[in-house]
């Protein structure tokens, strides 16, 4: 199982470019951190609750099981493997212990 993941910081020209690399390169799945928005509600993406993360299964060969979403994380269960993407702004401001 081949997986690639990247920020697409929301640009529409470097998610295109994200699809045409996951297919020159035989990727199964693709893993976005800040997936466009708009492409990301047309397309077949499963996506977090704030559209920050999304995952799509280029492979239809792997059969979804099941899915969850969150803010800021997503997961997918196949056959022999579950597959999370997460992510979380560098603005977030967190306090340490």
């Amino acid at each position: 199982m081949k997986v690639i993941q990247g920020n697409i910081d929301r640009g529409r020209e470097a998610m295109d470019l994200m699809y045409k690399t996951a297919e020159d390169e035989r990727a199964d799945i693709m893993i976005i951190s800040e997936p466009n928005r708009k492409k990301a509600i047309r397309g077949r993406l499963h996506v977090d609750k704030k559209l920050d993360v999304a995952l799509v299964i280029r492979n239809m060969q792997q059969k979804v099981r099941g899915t969850g979403s969150g803010d800021g994380y997503i997961w997918v269960e196949l056959e022999e493997v579950a597959v999370f993407g997460c992510y979380i702004s560098p603005n977030v401001k967190c306090k340490l212990m």
